[in-house]
């Protein structure tokens, strides 16, 4: 069995006094795989998260242009790194 997700974004809002709704921040995880290795006689699993990205939309970087991330990884900026990456097996 193997489940990969090229992108998972989470937007959170808040609501304002006049009921308007504000972007809040932006979550992102790029890369989600999963794997589960059934063998005669062992079991493993892959797991890997490719790129985290938090952003704080209602910041901006001081003295530039654009959001303030507080959470930014090599794979969110083009580099082909994986954050994070699990093997586990059992006999």
């Amino acid at each position: 069995m193997y489940f990969f997700a090229v992108a998972i974004k989470i937007r959170v809002t808040t609501l304002s006094e006049s009921k308007e709704v504000l972007p809040f921040v932006d979550f992102e995880m790029k890369e989600l795989q999963g794997q589960l290795i059934k063998k005669t006689f062992s079991t493993g699993i892959d797991l890997a998260i490719g790129g985290l990205t938090l952003c704080a939309l209602q910041n901006k970087v001081p003295g530039g242009k654009g959001p303030l991330y507080l959470l930014k990884t090599p794979m969110t900026e083009g580099i082909n790194k994986h954050l994070f990456k699990l093997h586990v097996f059992s006999v």
